[in-house]
């Protein structure tokens, strides 16, 4: 199998091939030909930029594109895949390598959106609604706006008085909703 040989030093990285030296053009398109990447006996799949576009989720061990939703400490990031991204953020809401918490990123419309389908869900249940008793229609319009903000740790704003922005407390991020059983 041809390989390109890469030299690194004080300056940037010299390509060969064959005994002759290339330019990264020419490394880039030999590469996208059929190039492969092996360390470690597993085969990587890179882009120009040296990055990996699919790599093994350390949650499901399967090979797919990662997200970094955790706000690990330090510059450590740890990545999963988006479907065990959104099975931790529906259940133990903590990074699964370091147990740090998840990111809280929305803007001010989506937690005023969920903090008003969860009240609007409270107003329901506390007035007159029955284990049982619910509507498919209901079921279908605050459920997924529920679970959504129970990924993000059930965010709630207060509004401190006329004429007064609005804020996030952090203490109300730890606020669960109350279930439906």
């Amino acid at each position: 199998m041809p390989t390109i040989k890469v030299v690194l030093g004080k300056n940037p990285a010299k390509f060969y091939y064959r005994g002759e030296r290339i330019s990264v053009d020419a490394a880039f398109k030999m590469y996208q030909k059929n190039a492969r990447f092996v360390v470690d006996g597993k085969t990587l799949n890179l882009n120009r930029f040296g990055t990996n576009e699919v790599s093994e989720c350390p949650v499901c061990l399967e090979d797919k594109v990662l997200v970094q939703p955790f706000d690990c400490p330090g510059t450590i990031r740890h990545g999963v895949c988006k479907d065990c991204a959104s099975r931790i953020a529906d259940t133990t809401l903590v990074c699964p390598m370091c147990r740090a918490h998840p990111k809280v990123v929305l803007t001010m419309e989506e937690i005023e959106d969920t903090v008003d389908q969860s009240r609007r869900l409270r107003s329901w249940m506390q007035n007159g609604a029955r284990p049982g008793s619910l509507e498919v229609e209901v079921l279908e319009t605050l459920l997924p706006q529920v679970a959504r903000a129970r990924a993000y740790a059930a965010v709630q704003l207060r509004e401190l008085g006329p004429g007064q922005e609005r804020h996030l407390w952090v203490q109300e991020l730890e606020t669960p909703l109350p279930l439906i059983q």
